[in-house]
């Protein structure tokens, strides 16, 4: 699957709601964040996300096309997950 345009949102709450389909981009809170890569385990793919001027991944978690789990981690690294 290849990502294309942006999605916007304005809290976690909406990516639970409303995410349904990856995109090369993502704004939450006014901070844009690059879709890098897709892992997988089990049922679940784990879409991550990076904002480098922030030094933060976002991390959206989903089972089929239910978001699971959205979660921010800090690294001063490209990816870390």
């Amino acid at each position: 699957m290849k990502p294309t345009a942006i999605n916007n949102f304005d809290s976690i709450n909406e990516i639970y709601d409303q995410f349904n389909t990856v995109t090369n981009k993502i704004r939450l809170e006014d901070q844009e964040y690059e879709y890098q890569k897709m892992t997988v385990k089990g049922d679940v793919k784990k879409h991550i996300y990076r904002c480098d001027q922030e030094q933060h991944n976002l991390v959206i978690s989903t089972l089929g096309n239910v978001v699971v789990n959205v979660e921010g981690i800090y690294s001063i690294g490209k990816v870390a997950v």
